[in-house]
């Protein structure tokens, strides 16, 4: 297996080429896109997206607003079942940070 650096122009090439020949399998959640911009910010890799759910979770929740540390220990999987709660964060966050974050990435 050859691994392929992003940045790379071999890399950008290959991609381009899947995209136009709509040959190109997203593989979700491995960090494939990190760092690429989006409309309105960039996507975050797996520690800055949990430091988001974090700070987005104590923003919408008095339970853990004085927790920041104890929840930022926790697991990616933990904090995440936190942050889809609707009990902690309302949906339209999630939505909106989903949007902010995730959509119209720019990787030509």
């Amino acid at each position: 297996m050859k691994y392929l650096n992003i940045n790379d122009i071999e890399a950008r090439q290959l991609i381009k080429t899947c995209i136009k020949n709509n040959s190109l399998i997203p593989i979700l959640g491995a960090g494939f896109t990190a760092g690429e911009k989006t409309r309105n910010a960039s996507v975050p890799n797996s520690d800055e997206f949990k430091k988001i759910m974090v700070d987005t979770i104590a923003n919408n929740s008095d339970r853990f607003k004085n927790n920041i540390e104890a929840l930022s220990k926790r697991e990616f999987s933990q904090i995440a079942e936190i942050y889809l709660n609707e009990k902690y964060v309302p949906r339209k966050v999630v939505s909106d940070n989903t949007k902010k974050f995730f959509l119209e990435v720019d990787l030509l």
